[in-house]
Formats: structure tokens, sequence, C-alpha cells
């Protein structure tokens, strides 16, 4: 699985990407869960349902694509949005450790103590990589947790429905998350 992954962020060829795969071999992406309670939810889970949504995307892009529909990005943005959504949980959750609730949470904080959540986190890391991401990158790892990302309008002062209307990356990247952590719930 770690080889899939590395060989599909390489072929993108983005500036930043060799950074962003340390960043992944350095951090527990490859051994973490995905979530504490929910989908993927088992060691090596948060690798596993990114390779998820990284398929279901690429079969919807390539659905839109043989529709005749012109997209306004490319397979490039479809490979970095879905495998390094949720890269933020690297640090973010804590399993089977004595005395600490099920689901504690460890959040990340920025210099100026406000507390950064899920898409504007993963955003963040993959910044401070170099990784060069489009602003239609940005919106869709933003909203990839559609109208459950609520501090989502706090930061950018709209609602997902907003978004999703101005977006056809944002549209599928959220469907595809949504549909890799239907399937995948609980399953190893």
């Amino acid at each position: 699985m770690q080889n899939e992954i590395e060989q599909l962020l390489c072929e993108t060829g983005r500036e930043g990407i060799n950074n962003v795969i340390e960043y992944l071999r350095n951090g527990a992406f490859y051994s973490v869960p995905a979530s504490v309670a929910f989908h993927n939810n088992f060691k090596g889970g948060l690798a596993k349902h990114s390779l998820d949504v990284c398929m279901k995307a690429m079969e919807l892009y390539n659905e839109l694509k043989s529709s005749g529909m012109e997209l306004p990005f490319e397979k490039n943005s479809v490979i970095l949005c879905s495998l390094l959504h949720d890269v933020c949980k690297i640090d973010e959750y804590t399993i089977n450790i004595p005395g600490l609730a099920r689901h504690t949470k460890i959040y990340y904080e920025n210099k100026n103590n406000k507390l950064m959540r899920h898409g504007t986190k993963s955003i963040d890391i993959l910044l401070k990589c170099g990784l060069q991401l489009t602003k239609e990158e940005i919106k869709a790892i933003h909203w990839h947790m559609g109208e459950w990302a609520k501090d989502s309008q706090e930061e950018y002062g709209h609602s997902y429905f907003v978004a999703s209307t101005q977006s056809i990356l944002v549209n599928l990247i959220h469907t595809a998350d949504s549909i890799a952590a239907h399937a995948s719930k609980n399953k190893k």
C-alpha cells in the first residue's frame, strides 16, 4: 500500500511532493487509524482510507471525463486531494492508551493559539512541506467533509453549499471520501 500511494504521489510531479512523501514516512501515516470509532479504525486505516478515496475519486473522475464533461482540473489534482485530504490525522487520534478516553483527539495549534481543524490543518501541513497546491485543490481539501466541517463557515465565511456549487473538484473529493468511508466502516 505504501508503494502504491507513493508512486501515485510521485506521478503528479508536483513541486514539493518529495517533502510530503518524506513527511508521510516520518510520521505515522501508514500506521494510524483513520478514525477512533468510525471508518477504518484500525492500525494502518488512514493509509487504506486515503487509497480507497483515491480509487473512488479516480473512478468518478474517469466517469466525468468519459461523459465528455470539460473539467477545470486534471487527474493530478484528484490524486493529490484524495490521498492527502486527511494528512492531518497523522497526529490527531490516539488509541489504546491507558487512562485516555476512547475518543480523545489531539488538536493542532498554530502560532496564534487558534485551534485548526481537519481540512485546514491538512492544508497547513502540505503547504509547510512546500507542496504547491492550486486554489481549487485547497478548497477541495478544506471542504472534503462537506457540511460536516463545522469550522468551515467560520474560516471561509460561507457554507459548503456555496463551495460545492462553485467547484466540481470539491464535490468529487467530498463524494469519494463519503463513499469510501461508508463502504469501509470497521472493515480491515
